[in-house]
């Protein structure tokens, strides 16, 4: 850890940390129902938007779609993309949607929909996407989010992307990866990768981040990139500045950022903190983070997932809240609580554990649900929940193996593999 700025006044303190909170919770639209576009590289201009939809997109299973019908609001519908692929839209039944880009939904929609009304003007558009992506900041000719795919290198990116809009030799390149739970800067040469150095030319990984850096030993400044209203470069005097200041520079952080896993990028070295005790407390020292020029600071989105399935209302993935308690009747009742065929007393938990399986836990919430319990029992019963956790609730008279359990949810490995866990138990 850095040593902390020491505190001139209260009075300077309470200021830097007002103007901070104001710009921490900057009102914003929710990501999932932001409109999107893209440029012919197929990047973002939105950067604070997660995925990327266009007409020519893709879908697949779990991405969330609005299905709209102008001048019939009975007809608009919000539907998910279900593991199998398909999606139940009324008027038309069950259609195959996974695989189908959004331009071909919108045209098989409206032809089943010409038998009900006179000349549909149908409109299909992806609230939220499960697919994969890749950040190229800083700059780069054309920075913003791009599709990842198996196998991609970085110098396909770099060519995506247009490369850096300075010449070769005056930018500085770093790929920020995220592995194990832990986020490492590796520096690229970026004129050996252009003069065909292997070694320059990583494999990438989903989440990887390019950073593109000016090199001119004339500005001190320091980077900051992901969930922030106006990610770019920002000065910063020979002193240093604070990581709070900062990110009140950038505009703050937009709703959908993890303000518990902001990162310090320096030297190589990677350092985690979590910023949202700063908004309460202006005594926090997590908000007096010394920042130096060549710094990068990352304000990830929240991506933590937990899958709800088996006799639910409502069975999906859902998205964790950051800094929030989100336990186990919390998620069931997001789900629509349990079904009237649902068994209540034995809820399935399967949970990734430190050696990356799956690990099930048997819970019975009969008793919370009816209120007799003990305050010491409803906090056994309501158990707070991890990110990629499943959860299943059973039919009745299901039996009690862990293959019964799975055998309510077809799509579980798929689920559990979506999530991050492994391929079986």
């Amino acid at each position: 850890m850095y040593p902390t700025l020491h505190s001139q006044t209260l009075r300077a303190k309470s200021a830097l940390t007002l103007a901070a909170l104001a710009a921490l919770t900057l009102p914003c639209a929710p990501q999932v129902a932001r409109a999107q576009t893209t440029t012919t590289s197929g990047a973002t201009t939105t950067p604070d938007a997660p995925p990327v939809t266009s007409s020519a997109y893709v879908l697949a299973p779990f991405d969330q779609i609005d299905i709209t019908v102008q001048g019939h609001d009975e007809a608009n519908k919000s539907v998910q993309v279900l593991t199998d692929g398909t999606i139940s839209y009324q008027m038309v039944g069950s259609i195959k949607a996974s695989g189908m880009t959004v331009a071909s939904l919108t045209k098989l929609i409206t032809k089943s929909l010409s038998e009900y009304y006179n000349d549909p003007q149908v409109t299909v558009s992806v609230r939220e996407s499960h697919v994969q992506k890749i950040t190229v900041s800083g700059i780069a000719r054309t920075p913003g989010l791009y599709d990842y795919r198996p196998g991609m290198t970085l110098l396909e990116l770099v060519g995506q992307s247009g490369g850096s809009a300075q010449a070769p030799e005056l930018t500085g390149l770093t790929l920020i990866t995220h592995k194990n739970g832990a986020t490492a800067s590796t520096p690229i040469d970026l004129v050996a990768l252009n003069n065909g150095d292997l070694t320059q030319n990583p494999v990438l990984s989903p989440g990887d981040t390019l950073l593109f850096t000016p090199r001119d030993p004339a500005k001190a400044e320091v980077q900051i990139i992901g969930q922030v209203q106006k990610p770019g470069q920002y000065p910063v005097m020979r002193q240093g500045a604070t990581l709070i200041s900062i990110l009140t520079e950038a505009g703050g952080a937009t709703q959908g950022a993890a303000l518990t896993k902001v990162q310090l990028v320096r030297n190589g070295k990677t350092y985690t903190y979590n910023l949202h005790p700063t908004l309460y407390n202006i005594d926090d020292p997590s908000g007096q983070i010394q920042i130096y020029a060549g710094d990068v600071i990352n304000v990830p989105f929240n991506n933590n997932k937990i899958a709800i399935q088996g006799e639910v209302r409502q069975p999906t993935i859902y998205t964790v809240p950051d800094g929030e308690p989100f336990t186990l009747s919390t998620a069931l009742a997001a789900a629509g609580g349990p079904t009237t065929e649902g068994d209540k007393k034995q809820i399935g938990l399967f949970r990734l554990g430190k050696d990356n399986q799956r690990h099930f836990i048997e819970l019975n919430m009969e008793d919370f649900y009816k209120g007799r319990n003990s305050q010491q029992t409803t906090r056994l019963a309501d158990v707070p929940l991890q990110d990629k956790d499943i959860i299943v609730v059973p039919t009745r008279n299901h039996g009690r193996s862990v293959v019964d359990y799975i055998s309510a949810v077809p799509g579980f490995y798929y689920i559990s593999q979506l999530l991050g866990g492994p391929t079986r138990l």
